[in-house]
């Protein structure tokens, strides 16, 4: 009896083995069917109603720029909607219309959905399409918009950037913003920027809804990952049983949510906000300092116009910066060490261009994006005629390769000091702003000009002064020279025999400016200064106490 029961144990379990191994073989294959086939066919034609509902889930349009691309979307189940005025090409659906914002209610009125995409009509969507958006629906906010991004994973193309934006609730998103920042066609990164603008969330559906050309020739991806990144609060992605989830997105933790590390597309017939110059001191070993300059300042073009002030030649560093779009001149007006004047230099920018501010910073200074933010920020306050300082953070060089702004940021936040309140590196003038022109002749780049410009203004009364430390960075590359080049350099005494040793120089410091810039949030607000300390401050700097 025992041995007729050992043997039933035996064989049951062998039984219950073999069973689950198949088990486990039979849900294996399964899985692997549902990933690699369910979901990698980035070509199969998309199909558009979410589920039984009457109510598509997504309305395309085009601007049906590649006419050729049409005789590959004959089979598919897309509605296109032609809003070009491009004769050349009539579709049946709809007469034609021009990229107008007031036509855009109609396209909303004729074709309701609950996704919106502004498309080229030369690349087709993969089948995660209807299954994310479905998933991503119930994030939607009732009052405001939402936009699903995506980079374009499956382009040959090794230059990856962002390929399409869909929109949720379309008819809430700001489409005057959109218009004005960019001509025609809508393009995704214009769709970016009015998300930066008006702070609408986003999300990073790369890993499940791909786009592949149909014709390979006119793909044309954007540099704005970057943005992308900034945007993507939540992100799509395949679970291991081969369905669409979407989570909170992951931040890398030296990242700086507040501002996207590339500027908006500039918006047809718009002055620059800022003409930018400096002079280069002819010094071999500084040669590396001057190229991370050349190409740090050239990533804000046409926005910023950067400008070098050529006091002796150096035929490679001329070369690079006409390369990069700078704006070469000869210098101005110079004092016997063949110094520049800071007057001579800014009237010569106020004669020849036209910009909202204009700036003279030291050249061995790289800033970031928020440079352009900082201004267009004041700018929209209309703070009148105005001066724009701030403290500088240092850093050691050691020769090397600096220069994009996400690089200078992580050097500030890691490697990096901020300097002292009485050395400021760069002024911002607003194009209202002549006091400049009431200065004594003082030379750029000795001690003694910066404080003596800072005060001159403060006590001026007509122009506000604005300390713009903790929204503007700016990162000193220290070399050889040290942080405190200027005194030991030829002439170093010189603005102080034009301005007077007697001159109260303690009244230039960047915190006794009477307001200041700072974030709230994502946004970038200006406050004025007040308080008994900071008068307190203001009292003793007027005596000569630090």
């Amino acid at each position: 009896m025992k041995v007729l029961k050992k043997t039933c144990f035996y064989v049951t379990a062998l039984c219950l083995k073999r069973w689950c191994l198949i088990s486990f073989l039979c849900s294996f294959i399964l899985t692997l069917w549902i990933r690699f086939n369910a979901f990698t066919d980035p070509v199969g034609p998309p199909v558009l109603m979410a589920g039984e509902s009457d109510l598509p889930v997504l309305t395309l349009l085009t601007n049906m720029q590649v006419i050729n691309s049409w005789n590959h979307l004959d089979d598919t189940e897309w509605t296109l909607f032609n809003i070009t005025a491009d004769k050349k090409v009539k579709l049946p659906v709809a007469p034609e219309y021009r990229m107008d914002v007031s036509r855009l209610e109609d396209v909303f009125t004729q074709y309701d959905s609950s996704f919106f995409a502004w498309i080229s009509p030369d690349f087709v969507f993969n089948s995660g399409l209807v299954e994310t958006l479905q998933k991503v629906e119930p994030l939607v906010p009732d009052d405001e918009s939402l936009v699903v991004f995506g980079r374009n994973s499956m382009s040959s193309n090794p230059s990856i950037g962002i390929r399409y934006a869909i929109i949720g609730n379309a008819r809430l998103f700001p489409w005057n913003s959109a218009f004005q920042s960019c001509s025609s066609p809508m393009t995704p990164q214009c769709i970016l920027t009015t998300c930066y603008r008006h702070n609408i969330s986003g999300i990073d559906a790369s890993a499940t809804i791909e786009t592949r050309d149909l014709i390979e020739s006119a793909e044309s991806a954007i540099e704005a990952t970057d943005l992308l990144d900034h945007f993507s609060r939540y992100e799509s992605q395949i679970s291991g049983d081969g369905r669409v989830v979407v989570t909170r997105k992951k931040t890398d933790p030296n990242y700086d949510p507040r501002i996207p590390s590339i500027l908006p597309p500039m918006i047809p017939d718009e002055e620059p906000i800022l003409v930018l110059c400096t002079t280069f001191r002819p010094e071999h070993y500084k040669k590396r300092v001057y190229i991370n300059v050349l190409r740090n300042w050239a990533q804000f073009v046409p926005h910023i116009i950067p400008v070098l002030f050529v006091v002796e030649k150096e035929p490679e560093l001329i070369k690079l910066a006409v390369q990069l779009g700078w704006t070469v001149l000869d210098a101005p007006e110079r004092n016997a060490n063949n110094i520049p004047y800071l007057k001579s230099m800014l009237r010569t920018l106020t004669s020849k261009f036209q910009s909202s501010f204009y700036a003279y910073s030291n050249g061995d200074i790289l800033f970031t994006s928020d440079l352009f933010y900082t201004l267009l920020n004041i700018k929209k306050v209309r703070m009148g005629p105005s001066l724009v300082i701030g403290q500088r953070y240092n850093f050691p060089l050691y020769g090397r390769n600096v220069f994009t702004s996400n690089k200078v940021r992580k050097l500030v936040q890691k490697e990096s000091e901020l300097f002292l309140k009485n050395a400021e590196d760069y002024f911002i003038f607003s194009k209202d702003t002549s006091l400049w022109n009431d200065l004594e002749n003082v030379v750029i780049g000795r001690p003694g000009y910066d404080n003596y410009v800072v005060s001159e203004f403060l006590k001026s009364g007509t122009v506000t002064v604005i300390d713009a430390t903790e929204t503007l960075t700016a990162l000193h590359q220290t070399d050889a020279d040290g942080n405190f080049a200027g005194k030991s350099s030829s002439g170093s005494n010189y603005n102080f025999d034009v301005i007077g040793r007697s001159y109260c120089f303690t009244r230039g410091k960047t915190d006794l400016a009477p307001y200041r810039t700072f974030y709230n949030g994502q946004r970038i607000n200006i406050e004025e200064r007040s308080g008994f300390w900071w008068r307190i401050k203001n009292i003793l700097a007027d005596i000569g106490i630090h």
